[in-house]
């Protein structure tokens, strides 16, 4: 058993949902992304506008049923 999000979830993994798996509600948890330069590159630049666009989506998202299994 581990804590994540659905963010890139295997389908290899099972989702507990809070009540019925008699397992508490998660509340929050802000996210950073760290980078070493102060001004990065263009590049690195791009990469983290990639990143926080993908996450954004993600989580405003309602969550889809996600068939499990093989395949």
């Amino acid at each position: 058993m581990t804590l994540r999000t659905a963010f890139g979830l295997p389908k290899t993994l099972a989702v507990l949902e809070p009540g019925a798996s008699g397992l508490p509600a998660l509340g929050s948890i802000p996210v950073h992304l760290l980078r070493a330069e102060r001004e990065p590159s263009k590049t690195v630049a791009q990469l983290a506008g990639i990143l926080r666009e993908a996450l954004a989506q993600e989580l405003t998202t309602p969550r889809r049923a996600r068939p499990r299994g093989g395949g």
